[in-house]
């Protein structure tokens, strides 16, 4: 089994990490893009006009819905699918725990989508935005997140 799997996002891409133990180099294991929330040619059609339609079927009555951004709906739907391979990792055995980095915005969305053996192996959830960084970048600052989290007594190491 897989010790770790780390997690770096934002709301147009994720790139899985593994690795055995803190000390231990990070492992590619995919980068998964959501090419809608970059509002491309793949993007659904979606409407901002705001408060159209009824919502109680009552005659005399309408209520209107709260106006949700596109871009942000898109965010939602990219942070689900990304909890679902989470989800799906922790059931196939693939990890036992689970290390989180992104804006905060799309951090939070993927913390609320996560299902429930997602987050018992969530170990690190950090606002932070690691998706321009390579490799040996991304090792060097995830390193001292974790010395500062040790240090605070707020990870226990793998």
């Amino acid at each position: 089994m897989k010790n770790e799997f780390i997690v770096v996002a934002d709301s147009e891409s994720a790139r899985l990490l593994r690795r055995d133990s803190d000390t231990d180099p990070l492992v590619p294991i995919e980068t998964l893009r959501h090419d809608a929330g970059r509002g491309g040619p793949e993007a659904p059609p979606v409407s901002d006009r705001p408060g159209h339609g009824s919502a109680d079927h009552h005659s005399g009555g309408v209520s209107f819905q709260p106006r949700t951004d596109p871009k942000r709906r898109e965010e939602e739907r990219f942070a689900h699918r990304l909890a679902q391979v989470l989800e799906q990792g922790v059931a196939r055995g693939e990890y036992r725990l689970l290390s989180l980095y992104a804006p905060a915005r799309f951090l939070g969305e993927l913390k609320s989508a996560l299902g429930p053996a997602a987050s018992k192996a969530l170990r690190l959830a950090v606002d932070l935005d690691l998706m321009p960084y390579g490799l040996d970048e991304l090792e060097r600052r995830i390193a001292n997140v974790l010395s500062s989290h040790a240090a605070h007594g707020q990870a226990s190491p793998g």
